[in-house]
């Protein structure tokens, strides 16, 4: 019993650093095309107290972040894990507002008979449920 819990850990720690490989890869792999861009790029990750470090410049680090505060003109953009969260928030509303909007569109049919049967009532290859002598005109 201990060790089918022990290897369902394991298991579980394996995919999270995967995942976290495969993250940072993606990462570090956009922060390399920035440079195609004429940006200098610096990117510092720690994990369990392990540094990944990407630097466009080789060898040279970013500057601190007090010079980049007190020393750099226009005032640097600073984005925290909040202002990410309020961006997916607005994204969720939007779209729950966008299906809402949308709500009387979806139910409509959008098949290629749907036009004929708005016009007659009836849909190509499904029976009408009219009396077969009635003739429908479309207009």
């Amino acid at each position: 019993m201990k060790y089918r819990i022990d290897k369902q850990e394991t298991i579980a720690r394996r995919m999270k650093c995967t995942k976290f490989g495969r993250r940072k890869d993606s990462l570090l792999s956009k922060a390399h095309k920035l440079t195609e861009l004429n940006t200098d790029v610096y990117v510092v990750l720690r994990r369990e107290g392990r540094y990944h470090v990407y630097t466009s410049l080789g060898r040279e680090w970013a500057p601190s972040l007090d010079v980049i505060r007190h020393e750099t003109y226009p005032l640097p953009i600073v984005k925290t894990p909040e202002h990410f969260r309020e961006k997916s928030e607005q994204r969720s509303r939007k779209s729950a507002t966008a299906t809402m909007t949308n709500q009387g569109e979806r139910g409509r049919d959008e098949s290629p008979g749907a036009c004929l049967m708005e016009e007659t009532g009836e849909k190509k290859g499904v029976e009408s449920a009219r009396p077969a002598g009635d003739v429908v005109e479309a207009s």
